[in-house]
């Protein structure tokens, strides 16, 4: 059995789904994310910089055929 890896996911994981997302017979990860509990930015200022920062996501994480994962996609709740 191989040494266990971790995965960038999100700062607050809340919940896990295995499931082919792509229909290339792989098992892909998603994974939920809960806000991380600090005050949010508010304004053009944090929107123009990119701060989701208390912001819920889900993290997508593709199956590799070489048995890992892509790097994770954010979705911003």
């Amino acid at each position: 059995m191989a040494a266990p890896r971790r995965l960038a996911t999100g700062l607050r994981p809340l919940a896990v789904l295995a499931e082919d997302l792509n229909a290339d017979g792989l098992a892909d990860l998603a994974v939920a994310n809960m806000g991380t509990g600090k005050p949010a930015p508010t304004g053009l200022e944090a929107i123009a910089a990119g701060d989701w920062s208390d912001s819920s996501s889900v993290a997508v994480l593709l199956a590799t055929k070489r048995g890992g994962f892509a790097a994770p996609r954010h979705l911003v709740a």
